[in-house]
């Protein structure tokens, strides 16, 4: 008798599956929406600077400048508890058109707050130089950890939360795209920094 009811249940869900009425008329259209407000990224602070050395092929090439105004995440520095020391990190890119391509990113510590030697500093970057004839150079900075990096004229100012310096950095053949050695000298500024604490259970 079960076996009966099922077969009887799925035919009837047969029939009315098959049973589909044609498509109504296509209804009215609405209203236009508001047009929506283009993003673009806020303009504070910067990291700029010129960058020398050689492309893949061996090419030299000098006076690659950059000036990189622009940033989306606000800057920051944490306090890590553990280790008593303050990581800071900000990045800027070139454009406030997030489609216009390059970035560049520093991060270093220090230990104490006045500090006026940072330990750590690490630069990367995206650099784009056009080299005419629909041609145009990329250089990518991945880390400097293996260059050798000079830090002067640094400051933090407690009040303005406010970090400034200026940095030469010798970059490793295997710390930039070319695969040869270039130079990179520079100043950085920031926003207000947003401190943020974490501490290790």
């Amino acid at each position: 008798m079960k076996t009966k009811l099922f077969y009887l249940a799925m035919t009837i869900a047969v029939i009315l599956s098959a049973c589909k009425g044609d498509d109504g008329d296509i209804g009215p259209q609405g209203p236009a929406g508001s047009n929506g407000t283009p993003f673009s990224l806020a303009q504070g602070g910067s990291i700029q600077g010129t960058i020398s050395g050689f492309q893949s092929n061996g090419t030299p090439f000098n006076n690659l400048t950059f000036d990189y105004k622009y940033y989306y995440d606000q800057d920051m520095f944490t306090y890590q508890s553990w280790n008593l020391q303050y990581r800071f990190q900000f990045y800027r890119y070139p454009s406030s058109n997030m489609q216009v391509p390059g970035s560049c990113n520093i991060s270093f510590y220090l230990n104490p707050l006045t500090s006026t030697q940072p330990t750590g500093f690490n630069f990367y970057g995206w650099f784009l130089k056009d080299l005419g004839n629909n041609q145009t150079f990329s250089f990518q900075i991945n880390g400097s950890g293996n260059s050798f990096v000079v830090i002067t004229n640094f400051a933090y100012n407690a009040s303005t939360r406010v970090a400034t310096g200026t940095f030469n950095i010798s970059v490793d053949a295997w710390d930039n795209s070319t695969g040869y050695p270039a130079t990179i000298s520079g100043t950085f500024q920031s926003n207000p920094l947003v401190e943020y604490v974490f501490r290790k259970e």
